[in-house]
């Protein structure tokens, strides 16, 4: 059978069929993506049917002989078994033993789907199963063969279509030829077709019709739709569907024959046997029915875009590519190739010569081949791809020369004709290529990046290739590169880039057209040249000429600017530039080249241009350090408001110094000088410094007009006030301080928790300044300032004690010391800050029987008169306490007694003294009874008697306890305090600075202070020494005959030495003198004892204690003072406080001048107080937060008064 010629089958005429079936869609795919195969299963009519959504499962293949038997390994798969070989019933049977899910049989003959034959014994048959055509069957046991993994699922149903215009004949022959080549290509209608009669035996014309079946009835519309075709080519109407004569093309046999097969629709009715017919392409029905309205575009009655091509011819291993666009919502996508392959031998085996393939990569890279197979046909010369459902993107058409031996009697090789068709498909160049990012046109980056897009596929290479307008290695001929291409380091040159791409998938490799992109690299900035300049001083305007050295210059820009004027940065602007100055001043006119590279000269030329109308004048340029300093000398720097002026001289510069106040008193007149001035050894002020200029001896016109500025010296630090502080002990975790400067100054502040490793931490604060979530314990709150002029003032701190712990009872103890006295004693712990904040105040009650449940302040013992004391009735003791901190613990401690009629108590206990030296105890009692017991120290009771002896014992407490034992009984005791050490004197006391002084005398001692001997001693040789006498602990008052410093005579020095005192100063008059004696006391310590302070263990912190001052009399006259500090002569510093630590000496110091003097030896010392006028002194107490503020109001000399020495002396017993 011939092989070029186009065969037709007969497909049935109009009208309706009357079997109605449905095919199961099943869908064979690879996990990898490479095949996907949907097929329509011809279902039995018995077992169960598929359903839909049923899979996946795998796909097994069955060889016939073990399809008869239960084929291995096959549960929960479905089995793939061929037509031949045994019945396939059995073979469906034998099927389901082995555990399938379902069987698919291919037919072994081209008849495509079969039915199976219907027994009794298909009752048992449980699970799918269905046929399908032969063409199936072979793909996929080729695919299952070549070792792919394929699966199995259903996706669908197929309709049947009832017309009969879509089944076939039963007269119309089908395929295959004898050596297995594709028959029929297509199918017309062959069936009741009405066609001409002819005459038989006349010449006459005649309108008889003749009605006929068969497939020349077929071949006929087959031929009358080829004759359309070629008339549709013919006439130009192709491409665009209207005819237009230039299109006007002859096409060849091949192109016609490809189109009417590519536009054939597949028939879904049934066979020439009655069976479901199966798809194309298939020996029943080929391609599908010829349909013009699906081969050509026909605008008006279809959407179709057909792409009709003769190719050039293809020789071994030569191909050729054809690239769509496939838009999303498009129809079926049909690819189809034909040729007229040349003759082969009578006696060949296979009758195709020539061998192309075709095959499409779709979007996702999936190759399809040509006639639906898993590998290329080597049989047809007519083969198609058809892609259902197809996804958008690109397609790719690749017409391949497999095997080419006949090149034809011209030697070019096998010609073809090629033939796509879709609704949304359009073709495009299969090589495009170009650089979408490209540096600018004039550039001064030598490196650069060119992105290029194009045409993409495995086959397909980019080469890339640079150009420059110089000898450079920089450049390079093609070489493969990719979508992102760099070059750095370029020099300056002209550049092109050039990209082209390669198809290298054939023989002859595919070039696209070369793209180019060009560039220039400058990095090279132009150079600004300034032709003329008619700027002058005494003329507003001036015009400036400019150019450039570089041919390449894109535009000038330019900037005027002065200290009034300015352009507002560089702008746009043409030689010549004509400006305009409207004030007098100091101009600059810039002006700058920018080449076309975008580079800019990076040293613009500039003129300078001065405009001056009126006389210079003096101006203040600086002053240093700054106009308010805390320094006495400073300097003043000053010149003329427009220096250097043509014709202008250095002049005569004058100053002038004058104070700020109302009068504006003058520190000196007007006076020769020069830049700077230097201001030295000013006083604290405020200060008007003058400077003006004159003319020099070679003239010139100078403004007498002086400039003036304002030198503030400020040496005053600044004082802290407390307005508010913590209580001394606080129960609140949260707590602020209020506090105001003297004047305008940064706080800096620090709360240190005390006897910690914890470091001071200062930062910035300002009032008022709270802590919260304090941890219970000793903290200083320190806090300083520092004004506008740098002074920083004294660090003033404060004390207090965070307790949040109430005490506790910890020990409760009733006893009878004799008959008529019920005695509670007890003991009270405040914690571990007891020893700091400490027990205020103890509260006791008795039960309500007694005095009414009423909680009333105690102390122990508490003695309760039996009396009270109902016998026989029990009664309930209670004891509670509250610390200096009002904590208050919620519970109580209690003690429950009933007194009976035979309670009774040891009487007549004779104890020691309450406080005594003895380390032996005698004790001795009466005793009733035959025998008692006793207990020392809380220890246990003892068997003892009277006298009872213990000892020796250690200095401190002491108790003893004594009861009968024959029955209940209270105990009878004592307590006495031993104590063999020697006591120590401690003194409180403000400033020392009254006639009639006051000192709050204290002591410490482990038995306690029997009573305090004072003696009053002067040093002035005049003086009287008082002896020793008694002295009360509390507040006492010494008249004396001058103000005294005060001096320890003690053990050791102790934290309550420098608490804070009630009173900040005192004022008194000094009888028997002129002068109203201003100088305050401070704490003299005796050499001996300096060791002993060093050495202290409180804190670590230094103590001090400030100088008061208070106003002198303004009549009394200025005194000289003179300075004793022995051999020593004074050192300055600017230390504000008396303060001694193991670094530094003891300074005495007030707010403005000091005297520091080494306690290196016995001796009195001295120290001088001044005053300036409107400055003020701040007093304070060491720890305190009571502060004084006294002015002074004139200068004036304070002197020391003679010393006097105060002596105290604890007496202990």
């Amino acid at each position: 059978m011939s092989k070029n010629s186009l065969t037709v089958g007969a497909s049935m005429g109009p009208g309706h069929s009357i079997r109605h079936e449905n095919l199961a869609l099943l869908r064979f795919y690879v996990l990898n993506g490479t095949s996907d195969l949907r097929v329509g299963v011809l279902e039995n009519s018995f077992g169960v049917m598929f359903q839909d959504n049923w899979g996946p499962f795998p796909l097994l293949r069955a060889i016939p002989g073990e399809a008869c038997i239960s084929p291995p390994n096959a549960a929960g798969m479905v089995v793939l078994a061929s037509r031949e070989g045994c019945d396939c019933i059995d073979k469906l049977v034998a099927i389901q033993d082995a555990g399938s899910v379902a069987a698919v049989f291919f037919n072994n003959e081209n008849t495509g789907y079969f039915p199976l034959s219907l027994r009794s014994s298909l009752e048992s048959i449980t699970i799918p199963s269905g046929s399908i055509p032969r063409v199936f069957g072979d793909y996929l046991d080729s695919m299952l063969t070549h070792g792919d993994s394929v699966f199995v699922e259903v996706v669908g149903h197929v309709p049947f279509n009832g017309e009969r215009i879509d089944s076939m004949t039963s007269f119309s022959s089908w395929g295959p030829t004898l050596d297995g080549r594709q028959k029929p290509e297509t199918v017309a209608p062959g069936d009741k077709i009405v066609s001409a009669r002819s005459n038989m035996g006349s010449k006459e014309a005649t309108c008889r019709t003749l009605v006929l079946s068969g497939t020349s009835m077929a071949t006929p519309i087959t031929a009358g739709g080829a004759a359309l075709i070629r008339q549709y080519f013919m006439d130009g109407f192709y491409p665009t569907g209207s005819k237009v004569l230039a299109h006007s093309r002859q096409p060849s046999g091949a192109l016609v024959k490809a189109i009417l097969i590519n536009g054939a629709v597949p028939l879904r009715g049934l066979n020439g046997n009655g069976v479901i017919i199966d798809p194309p392409l298939s020996f029943n029905q080929g391609y599908g029915r010829i349909d013009l309205l699906h081969s050509l575009f026909l605008p008006g009655h279809n959407k179709l875009n057909v792409t009709a091509e003769e190719g050039n011819p293809l020789k071994t291993g030569f191909g050729q590519r054809y690239c769509f666009s496939c838009f999303p919502g498009s129809e079926d996508l049909k690819f189809t190739l034909a040729w007229y392959d040349p003759p082969a031998l009578p006696a060949a085996s296979v009758i195709l010569v020539n061998d192309l393939d075709l095959f499409v990569i779709d979007p996702s890279n999936t190759k399809r081949y040509g006639n639906g197979g898993p590998r290329p046909d080597r049989m047809n010369n007519v083969e198609q791809v058809s892609v259902s459902d197809p996804e958008s993107g690109l397609y790719v058409a690749v017409i391949y020369g497999y095997y080419v031996p006949e090149e034809g009697p011209d030697g070019l090789g096998q010609r073809f004709a090629f033939v796509a068709s879709a609704a949304s498909l359009s073709a495009t160049p299969c090589l495009v290529i170009n650089p979408v990012e490209v540096p600018p046109l004039f550039g001064n980056i030598a490196n650069v990046r060119i992105t290029v897009e194009g045409t993409s596929g495995p086959y397909i290479k980019w080469f890339c290739r640079l150009d420059a307008s110089i000898e450079t290695p920089k450049g390079h001929d093609w070489e493969i590169c990719g979508n992102d291409y760099f070059a750095e380091g370029l020099p300056d040159a002209f550049y092109t880039f050039s990209v082209q791409a390669r198809d290298e998938s054939f023989l002859n490799t595919a070039y696209s057209e070369i793209s180019f992109a060009s560039f220039t690299i400058d990095t090279i900035p132009p150079r600004t040249i300034l032709l003329s300049s008619s700027a002058s001083v005494f003329c507003e305007t001036a015009v400036f000429e400019f150019s450039s050295d570089s041919a390449d210059t894109d535009h000038f820009e330019c900037q005027f600017t002065s200290g009034i004027l300015s352009s507002h940065g560089w702008t746009l602007c043409g030689s010549p530039v004509k400006v305009e100055a409207r004030s007098d001043g100091r101009y600059t006119f810039h002006v700058r080249a920018v080449d076309k590279a975008g580079n800019q000269d990076p040293q613009p030329v500039f003129v300078h241009w001065l405009l001056h109308r009126e006389r210079p004048r003096a101006k203040i340029v600086t002053i240093l350090p700054k106009d308010l300093t805390n320094v006495s000398t400073c300097r003043v720097y000053f010149e003329l408001d427009v220096p250097n002026l043509p014709g202008i001289q250095e002049p005569r510069w004058s100053c002038r110094l004058n104070l700020s106040d109302i009068e504006g008193a003058a520190v000196y007149g007007w006076r020769s000088c020069s830049s700077p001035l230097e201001l030295s050894n000013l006083p604290d002020g405020i200060y008007i410094v003058s400077v003006r200029a004159a003319e020099n001896e070679s003239g010139g016109a100078l403004s007498s007009v002086p400039a003036t500025c304002t030198v503030t010296i400020d040496s005053l630090p600044p004082e802290v006030l407390f307005f508010a502080v913590p209580p001394l002990f606080s129960s609140s975790r949260d707590v602020s301080y209020a506090f105001a400067s003297s004047e305008v100054s940064t706080t800096t502040c620090c709360m240190t928790k005390l006897n910690t490793a914890e470091e001071e931490r200062w930062q910035q604060c300002t009032s008022p300044a709270r802590f919260r979530n304090l941890e219970d314990g000793v903290y200083q709150f320190s806090v300083t300032a520092t004004d506008l002029a740098g002074n920083t003032g004294l660090v003033i701190k404060h004390r207090f004690l965070v307790d949040t712990t109430p005490p506790s009872v910890v020990s409760f103890v009733l006893s009878q010391p004799d008959l008529d006295v019920v005695t509670a004693e007890f003991s009270v712990d405040d914690g571990p800050l007891g020893s700091t904040s400490g027990v205020a105040t103890s509260y006791c009650r008795l039960d309500s029987q007694v005095q009414g449940g009423t909680w009333i302040p105690c102390s122990s013992p508490w003695r309760v008169e039996q009396s009270y004391l109902a016998p026989g009735v029990e009664h309930t003791f209670m004891v509670k306490a509250e610390d200096r901190a009002s904590n208050i613990a919620l519970d109580h401690a209690e003690q429950k007694l009933v007194l009976t009629s035979n309670s009774s108590a040891v009487h007549g206990l004779v104890c020691p003294e309450a406080y005594t030296r003895l380390q032996i105890a005698t004790l001795a009692f009466n005793s009733s009874l035959s025998w008692t017991e006793c207990e020392v120290d809380e220890q246990v009771f003892v068997a003892c008697g009277s006298p009872y002896h213990v000892g020796p014992l250690v200095d401190g407490a002491h108790t003893f306890k004594v009861r009968y034992l024959s029955s209940f009984s209270l105990w009878s005791g004592c307590k006495w305090y031993i104590d063999t050490g020697t006591p120590e004197t401690l003194i409180r006391s403000s400033v020392v600075n009254t006639l009639s002084p006051s000192f709050e005398l204290s002591g410490y001692d482990g038995g306690g202070i029997e009573r305090y001997e004072c003696m009053l001693q002067s040093l002035d040789p005049q003086g009287q020494r008082h002896s020793w006498r008694k002295c009360s602990r509390q507040l006492m008052s010494l008249r004396t005959r001058a103000i005294a410093f005060v001096e320890l005579q003690e053990h050791s020095l102790r934290k309550s030495h420098y608490e804070l005192s009630s009173s900040p100063y005192a004022s008194a008059a000094l009888s028997g003198n002129a002068l109203d004696m201003g100088i305050v006391a401070r704490l003299c310590v005796p050499v001996s004892n300096v060791s002993s302070l060093a050495s202290t263990s409180y804190d670590e912190q230094p103590f001090a204690i400030f100088l008061m001052l208070r106003k002198t009399n303004e009549s009394s006259p200025t005194v000289p003072l003179a300075i004793s500090t022995g051999n020593a002569t004074p050192n300055y510093t600017n230390e504000l406080q008396l303060i001694y630590t193991r670094e530094s000496p003891i300074l005495v110091t007030t707010m403005w001048e000091l005297v520091a003097a080494q306690l290196d030896q016995e001796g009195t010392y001295v120290t001088t107080l001044v005053t300036r006028p409107g400055s003020y002194m701040l007093a304070r107490i060491y720890e305190g937060p009571t502060l004084a503020f006294i002015k002074a109001s004139q200068p004036r000399m304070i002197v020391s008064s003679t010393t006097l020495i105060f002596m105290c002396l604890c007496i202990f017993v």
